[in-house]
């Protein structure tokens, strides 16, 4: 018998407001017990408090001097406790793995402001994500093919500065077509479907959701080797994913940068050769090239939004969940912290940043064009050291991309290497670059040394 979609069977919301535990099976009705938790809340700490207001869900420490920001904020751990519920089914379904790093359970992304739809300048601006999230829906739901000067037909995205659209080929009915867009709408909204019920991370959908737990399995049940660094992985999926990271397939029409799939490049060329920065900042001059850029920012004209460390005894807080999550990386988990190491001398750091400003100031590297860092990768014995070439494909695209769909490079069937791990072999039409040439040899596109 077909197995019933996870998000089309009984929802289980517990509210984790202090001391709730209400658990609710329909959507609505939990975000209005959410409502009426702020209201009474709002009132007890504007009186006791003069103002200032806490988060009251479980191992959620973010304060607030704003009803309307903190009344987002609790509306996304609703929408947070939804997809969690989603990944739990997925993961009893599947018989899926544990994740192991249960500490960020209730820790979800700042929200400086409310959801703007931008298809076609609607402007409409929501305060529960849900709702967000079913508005732009409607929009690639009721969308209009158009026709080009060449006589294809199409249903284009209206999102601001979106050049995407669906070519039908004749082919593909009026269904298809707009739910093809409407998949392709996610990669504005950042809608996630799926969350760790244990560590909170979210995920677009399944297939990421079960990699999250897969990733975590035993090392020495890994039976899957990477040919080009050496890392195992429990999946062939996985291993394929990750070899697609090591290959560049495309390459920049301003500088020598190569890029492995098309949206790398986009990202590139907007960061390295465009000046345009169209996303405004409320309270000051500030432009940024990338909505999230102005996320970032934004939280810092926040000052009531703070988070805080969780773990016992460490009077940690910091505004930005990002620098929360490294501080917990470096600091509480014992030893399993990245170390990074030169592999020209004993010189050894914590961060990838700090031995970068080594290899600069003390061995004279220096960047390729069009590359603003160097990339590590973990050797045997545990530390990260300077990836000292990339491999790029022989028929390199020289375009710049028009939309956010990667690329899918061929990788060749999975074979056995002598001591029975299951590998991935180099896709065939691949040129290795080596990094580390003398000044005298470097062509453009390695990382050089004077």
């Amino acid at each position: 018998m077909k197995r019933k979609c996870v998000k089309f069977q009984a929802l289980k919301l517990r509210c984790e407001w202090e001391h709730c535990q209400s658990i609710l099976d329909d959507l609505g009705s939990f975000y209005e017990h959410l409502t009426s938790h702020y209201y009474r809340h709002e009132g007890i700490a504007t009186e006791v408090t003069g103002g200032q207001l806490a988060c009251k869900w479980n191992e959620c420490t973010v304060m607030f001097t704003n009803g309307a920001n903190l009344l987002r904020h609790l509306y996304f751990h609703g929408y947070h406790t939804k997809v969690k519920w989603w990944g739990w089914l997925a993961h009893q379904e599947l018989n899926l793995g544990s994740c192991q790093a249960p500490l960020n359970r209730n820790i979800i992304p700042e929200l400086p402001c409310g959801f703007k739809c931008e298809w076609d300048n609607c402007s409409m601006v929501f305060d529960i994500a849900d709702e967000f999230y079913i508005h732009v829906y409607d929009h690639a739901i009721l969308a209009e093919k158009e026709t080009l000067p060449d006589g294809k037909v199409v249903f284009p995205c209206k999102w601001v500065g979106c050049n995407y659209s669906y070519d039908t080929r004749g082919k593909a009915s009026l269904c298809v077509a707009r739910s093809k867009l409407k998949d392709h709408s996610r990669t504005h909204t950042k809608e996630r479907c799926y969350a760790c019920p244990w560590c909170g991370n979210l995920y677009v959908n399944k297939t990421k959701f079960t990699d999250h737990l897969d990733r975590q399995a035993a090392e020495e049940t890994h039976s899957f080797q990477c040919t080009h660094c050496s890392r195992t992985f429990a999946t062939e999926r996985i291993l394929k994913d990750h070899m697609r990271h090591h290959v560049n397939h495309y390459k920049c029409p301003e500088c020598a940068m190569t890029c492995p799939n098309p949206s790398a490049l986009k990202h590139h060329v907007r960061y390295k050769h465009s000046d345009d920065r169209p996303f405004a900042c409320p309270y000051c001059p500030y432009r940024s090239k990338e909505s999230y850029d102005l996320q970032v920012h934004t939280s810092f004209h926040q000052s009531d939004l703070l988070y805080n460390c969780h773990v016992e005894g460490c009077d940690y807080a910091v505004r930005s969940l990002q620098n929360l999550r490294y501080h917990f990386r470096t600091k509480h988990m014992e030893g399993k912290a990245k170390c990074y190491a030169c592999h020209l001398c004993e010189k050894k750091q914590t961060t990838g940043f700090h031995l970068t400003n080594h290899l600069r100031a003390v061995h004279n590297f220096q960047w390729p064009p069009g590359h603003s860092r160097f990339k590590y990768k973990e050797w045997e014995d545990g530390f990260f050291r300077l990836q000292t070439f990339r491999f790029e494909s022989a028929q390199l695209t020289e375009a710049e991309p028009h939309c956010d769909t990667g690329c899918d490079p061929s990788v060749k069937d999975v074979t056995c290497n002598t001591d029975g791990k299951k590998v991935a072999d180099q896709p065939e039409s691949t040129t290795t670059t080596d990094h580390l040439h003398t000044s005298q040899q470097a062509s453009g596109n390695s990382y050089s040394k004077p």
